[in-house]
């Protein structure tokens, strides 16, 4: 049978047999690798000691999570071989990608129509999706399958940061721990792969900058304080939604630096000046293009009227998004967007003030679906939902409790650096429980949950122990080896 071309010429059967080619090898070398590793002792005991070396490598398991995704894509355009030709993915971020490609600038974020210059989103995930269009072709089967590949390895990149991270707050066992949850946890592998979105590359640069904070405790560096503000500036312009946590967590590193009767309000200064510095281009870009101070984004005012309108149909109001609603969207093109979104801000706060009853049961709604929802299209009754959502959300709710437990374990273990993790939980979804949320939303703090998860899983599983953050017999064991 012939193979079926795409739009822009890419023949899909070609790409996903060299996409499995590329999987094949990838396999074969992880099997090369192996077989020299074993052969040098020959024994079932070197078996044991390289098989145990490799589970406790983050460097291993950082390679087998990435060949884990990449065979899960691989399964996936399998089972799309045939298919229709490449859609419109990545849905606004893929619309302004294309409008950066073709000439019109950082636009047009809606699917219905072209709407002109836009700060509806974030500017560096749009920018990596036009680059890649750039060169593989706009909305084509290569892209795709490029820009699905990034994010397996941004997810892979993630281990090396929840190692790190969990080895100094909680111990090398609750390090291997939290790294191999990672590889296997369903979002971890879910997320990357079903989304052209910013959510994988704001998890690996959050938890860089999580990493960071921990690291920078007690610095007496400005530089190290210069070089942290701009990471927090570079993930506000991948994910604004992580400023929430900055004045927390900076606060609380200044507070432990005049514990220490170092400099404190220098460091923070420098910190915060740098953060300024690195948001001031797109902040003034935004000034130049709208005749206003927008920071970042445009788009609060539309995702607060989402979850608080009168005819809000459940936690989330998709129809209603000028994304996909031709009415909004011509609304939204004849207003202008700032003034559209003032509107949509002013229209939902009225609703918020004149039906308190049905706000306040909204929030409960949007924080039960921040923490235990595991569909972007919640069913009515959990009766409905089929077998694998109910095995999926039976999993999330083991995690995300482990990881309350992990936090509260912590705190009551008078750990030093729990109350960073404590901000996390804390700060990060309450935009959403205002807004309006989506499964891939809390992503970006799901490698600190999953830090947590193992963490609290160990308390359980070592609750007879004293030392609880020392490394554990298997641990040293291995040392022996």
């Amino acid at each position: 049978m012939a193979s079926r071309p795409c739009r822009n010429g890419f023949d899909v059967r070609n790409h996903t047999d060299a996409h499995k080619a590329s999987i094949h090898a990838i396999v074969t070398n992880l099997g090369n690798y192996l077989t020299r590793e074993i052969s040098e002792g020959g024994t079932l005991a070197q078996v044991r000691v390289v098989a145990t070396r490799l589970a406790y490598s983050p460097a291993f398991i950082a390679c087998f999570a990435f060949a884990f995704r990449i065979a899960i894509l691989y399964i996936v355009w399998q089972r799309m071989r045939g298919s229709p030709e490449a859609t419109d993915y990545g849905f606004e971020v893929g619309r302004v990608a294309r409008s950066i490609v073709t000439g019109k600038g950082f636009s047009s974020p809606l699917i219905p129509l072209e709407t002109g210059p836009t700060a509806y989103l974030c500017p560096l995930y749009p920018y990596l999706v036009a680059t890649v269009f750039r060169f593989f072709g706009i909305y084509s089967v290569p892209s795709h399958i490029i820009l699905q590949t990034l994010n397996c390895a941004f997810a892979a990149l993630v281990v090396f940061g929840i190692y790190a991270i969990a080895k100094r707050s909680f111990g090398t066992d609750a390090a291997i721990y939290a790294a191999w949850i990672w590889v296997f946890l369903p979002n971890a592998w879910h997320i990357p792969i079903a989304y052209v979105w910013d959510s994988t590359l704001s998890a690996l640069w959050f938890t860089l900058v999580f990493w960071a904070t921990l690291v920078l405790r007690g610095n007496q560096k400005l530089f190290s304080w210069a070089f942290y503000g701009a990471l927090w500036a570079i993930g506000a312009m991948i994910n604004a939604t992580i400023l929430s946590l900055f004045l927390p967590i900076v606060g609380w590193l200044a507070w432990s630096a005049s514990r220490r009767s170092l400099p404190w309000l220098q460091y923070a200064s420098v910190t915060c000046v740098v953060l300024v510095l690195g948001m001031a281009p797109w902040s003034y870009r935004n000034y130049k293009v709208f005749g206003r101070f927008i920071p970042v984004r445009s788009n609060f005012g539309i995702m607060l009227w989402e979850g608080s309108n009168p005819i809000a149909l459940d936690v989330n109001s998709f129809a209603l998004q000028p994304v996909w609603s031709l009415p909004e969207a011509e609304l939204y093109k004849r207003m202008g967007e700032i003034p559209y979104m003032k509107s949509k801000e002013r229209e939902a706060l009225a609703f918020m003030r004149s039906h308190p009853r049905s706000t306040i049961k909204n929030i409960l709604r949007k924080v039960g679906a921040t923490w235990f929802e595991v569909s972007d299209r919640p069913h009515s009754a959990f009766s409905e939902y089929p077998f694998y959502l109910k095995m999926l959300w039976g999993v999330n709710v083991l995690f995300v409790l482990l990881a309350w437990m992990g936090t509260v374990s912590s705190l009551r273990a008078h750990n030093e650096e729990a109350v960073p993790y404590l901000f996390v939980l804390v700060f990060y979804p309450l935009v959403y429980y205002l807004t309006s949320t989506l499964v891939r939303y809390r992503f970006p703090i799901e490698p600190l949950l999953t830090v947590l998860a193992a963490y609290g899983f160990l308390r359980i599983w070592n609750a007879d122990r004293q030392n609880d953050t020392s490394g554990s017999s298997s641990i040293q064991e291995l040392n022996q080896l």
